[in-house]
């Protein structure tokens, strides 16, 4: 620690020397800007991080023998290593187009801006120096309590099911995101601080933005199943996934908080709650069974986001 003197400048300012130490460790000169924080008694000077040029790098995807599932895990790993532009090649582009810009439409920031008979350029229009990563994962969790809420109000208004599918799709394009930031992020140190998490804390939200995705595609599932749902068990359904709902709700307070008090109430409730599911697993009832074995996914993973907060705090 070193002691240094307030200088007078002018009227009524006051100033201080910046210690060279730091002003070489940072790489800075005169002229660049430093930010300033006042916490009570203390200040805080840290460098303003410049935005470094954009990467233009280029992922060309050749079309031709490959269905589409291939062709989707191609798209999907292009997109997460932040190229740039993806290109579209191939002989028999003009009969995949259709799908490939089906895909395209699923994924944040990315659009065409090219198209012709023999290519499809596609270029990414995200700035992650932009990016709120805490905002991306409030409106994931959000857009997923709404589909919880509304898979119960289908009971009364099986049109809401498409809708819940809808919003599943919208919980794929933000999981997709987030984990595009965080790997981003994972190899360039110099984002970290651009994201506000520190190493702990991106491992902590990669797997939260993992498992929220899985409860949201299995919400999905058991949304679908309600209109099928037999008058003499819908009383049971809506009392066993409101108790699914508040799981949820405990589990993500734990998050928020990083409770270790939460996180373990929220991992006792697994057994108990799997009892329940248990008792809806009638053998007379398909629909309840179906239902049941994505209750039991979600009750795990809604576990999983307890063990996250315990494990990673």
């Amino acid at each position: 620690m070193e002691v240094r003197r307030l200088v007078k400048s002018g009227v009524s300012s006051l100033v201080v020397a910046i210690p060279k130490d730091w002003i070489d460790h940072n790489k800075l000169s005169q002229g660049d800007q430093i930010f300033i924080e006042a916490f009570g008694d203390d200040l805080v000077i840290r460098k303003v991080l410049k935005q470094k040029p954009i990467n233009k790098d280029e992922k060309v995807i050749d079309v031709d023998e490959k269905n589409e599932r291939m062709l989707s895990r191609e798209i999907i790993a292009a997109y997460m290593n932040n190229y740039y532009y993806i290109i579209f090649k191939g002989k028999k582009l003009k009969d995949k187009s259709k799908y490939i810009k089906q895909m395209i439409s699923g994924l944040i920031a990315l659009e065409v801006i090219d198209e012709t008979s023999e290519k499809i350029v596609t270029k990414s229009f995200l700035n992650i120096y932009d990016s709120d990563i805490n905002l991306l994962l409030r409106r994931m969790d959000n857009t997923v309590r709404s589909m919880m809420q509304d898979t119960k109000e289908a009971i009364k208004n099986p049109d809401l099911v498409d809708n819940i599918v809808d919003r599943d799709r919208e919980v794929n394009k933000m999981n997709y995101l987030i984990a595009k930031i965080l790997k981003a992020a994972f190899r360039d140190n110099s984002l970290v601080k651009v994201i506000g998490l520190n190493d702990k804390e991106m491992l902590r939200y990669w797997e939260i933005n993992e498992l929220l995705e899985k409860i949201g595609d299995r919400t999905k599932h058991i949304a679908r199943l309600v209109p099928d749902i037999k008058p003499a068990n819908r009383k049971k359904f809506l009392e066993l996934f409101s108790d699914i709902e508040q799981f949820y709700f405990d589990s993500m307070k734990a998050f928020y908080t990083m409770s270790e008090k939460y996180a373990d109430a929220v991992v006792d409730q697994k057994s108990v709650l799997g009892e329940k599911i248990g008792q809806f697993n009638t053998p007379n009832c398909l629909v309840c069974s179906k239902i049941a074995v994505n209750a039991f996914n979600i009750n795990g993973l809604i576990n999983d986001i307890g063990r996250v907060v315990k494990y990673l705090e």
